[in-house]
């Protein structure tokens, strides 16, 4: 009788214990965490609570604002020919449009109007004297306002014999003044929202001079695989991926409008480099 009570008496100590540790482990389970994204209102994305352990609690600190930028980016590799950026290696429906030069102050808008009309951007490869006295100011922060990159070109633009034999310091000094030119139509908040590390020289001619020049400053020369003759019989085609020139010219407002009505997305360089989050 007497091990009976001892059995009977360990086996109610065994229970009692049992249910405390299962107690304790219950009261210690953390909720499920529930974040949701910014990119559909459906998203949820579900997130385990870590591991218990002994660690001291922590007193949460403020929560850090993370702009999350949400955009369909394109899956696109750059293609160099040299240190040249010719092209973009992909599978998606986009090409890159590069828009140089400019004159007219109307003409620059009427190509604004169709890239906002087909929700399409470009990167304008712009010259700093004729846009720092021939554009309103209006018409050059608009570039900047909807999209568009800018990136350097030329203060002016020189003979294509001139560019060839200008060297290193010769260009530094005329970035310098394209720069400055620029910040001063735009101001300095507005100038380093849209430039766009991107340079390509008057006319073509890569020399070693220049190379030297856009490395030093961060530039990346870009070419181009097709220009404002693409939709011509037997010219180069432009193709997924491609770099299109045109030029801020009466007669290149037709060849936009063209393009802008293929079934390709058109964007700037910044977006085929996943740079910028229009």
């Amino acid at each position: 009788m007497r091990k009976f009570f001892v059995l009977l008496a360990i086996t109610l100590l065994s229970g009692m214990l049992f249910t405390a540790c299962a107690t304790n482990v219950i009261s210690a389970t953390q909720p499920t965490l529930v974040f949701e994204t910014t990119s559909e209102p459906s998203d949820v994305v579900t997130i385990d609570p870590p591991a218990t352990t002994n660690s001291p609690s922590v007193e949460p600190s403020a929560t850090e604002e993370i702009e999350v930028c949400s955009v369909n980016r394109i899956q696109a590799e750059p293609v160099y020919d040299g240190e040249l950026l010719q092209r973009f290696d992909t599978n998606d429906s986009f090409v890159v449009l590069t828009i140089d030069d400019g004159y007219w102050d109307d003409v620059m808008n009427q190509m604004l109007d169709l890239l906002k009309e087909h929700n399409a951007t470009a990167t304008f490869f712009l010259l700093g004297k004729p846009f720092a006295e021939n554009f309103s100011d209006q018409t050059v922060q608009r570039i900047i306002n909807e999209g568009h990159d800018l990136a350097y070109h030329a203060y002016v633009h020189p003979a294509v014999e001139a560019a060839e034999k200008m060297t290193k310091e010769e260009w530094q000094e005329d970035y310098r003044l394209w720069e400055d030119a620029l910040r001063s139509k735009l101001g300095d908040a507005l100038f380093e929202k849209g430039f766009a590390p991107y340079a390509r020289v008057p006319y073509g001619p890569w020399t070693y001079d220049y190379l030297t020049f856009a490395s030093d400053n961060g530039l990346v020369p870009v070419y181009w695989s097709a220009d404002n003759h693409a939709f011509e019989e037997n010219r180069t085609p432009l193709k997924n991926g491609g770099i299109i020139i045109l030029h801020a010219t009466p007669e290149d407002v037709s060849v936009l409008k063209t393009l802008l009505e293929q079934d390709w997305k058109v964007i700037s360089l910044s977006e085929a480099m996943a740079d910028s989050c229009n």
